[in-house]
């Protein structure tokens, strides 16, 4: 049985769900290998696969130069695991470990870093997002913007 994942590509492209300045599109998968395939909204709709959220996996990191312990926030696959972020369950074990402000940075479509809000600013992450893209595959670039979870919602900082 195939699966649809939920993914994070960046940019917001045409017929697909906006989230930011993200798009979401969904892959395949059949629980261990993920099909690396685009499907819009639209074909969602009308396709007879279910979809399925991969259980995040949650990496503890010691943000040494934050001055904090973050978590990396991926799928098992460690592939297209910034959609995590997505899910109202990670979401859930975010808040229960790091409060309910933190800031998202969003490292690649494989992964967001998270940091709890200690009143930084924005700015700071955002040269740490933009450097990080440089040395990606254009293609594995999310976003050149930090994110900012309050209020029980994701916004762009």
């Amino acid at each position: 049985m195939m699966d649809l994942i939920p993914v994070l590509v960046k940019g917001n492209k045409r017929g697909y769900e906006d989230f930011l300045d993200c798009s979401i599109t969904y892959c395949l998968t059949d629980g261990q290998h993920i099909l690396p395939c685009y499907i819009s909204g639209n074909y969602k709709e009308n396709a007879k696969l279910s979809i399925h959220n991969l259980q995040a996996h949650l990496y503890l990191i010691n943000g040494k130069n934050m001055g904090a312990e973050g978590f990396i926030v991926t799928n098992r696959q460690k592939l297209y695991g910034a959609a995590e972020i997505l899910s109202p369950y990670t979401i859930d074990r975010l808040v229960e470990s790091v409060g309910d402000s933190f800031w998202i940075i969003p490292s690649s479509v494989h992964e967001v870093i998270v940091y709890p809000d200690n009143g930084e600013d924005p700015e700071q992450f955002r040269k740490i997002i933009i450097s990080m893209n440089e040395l990606l595959n254009p293609d594995e670039v999310l976003s050149n913007n930090v994110w900012k979870f309050a209020d029980g919602k994701i916004q762009i900082a």
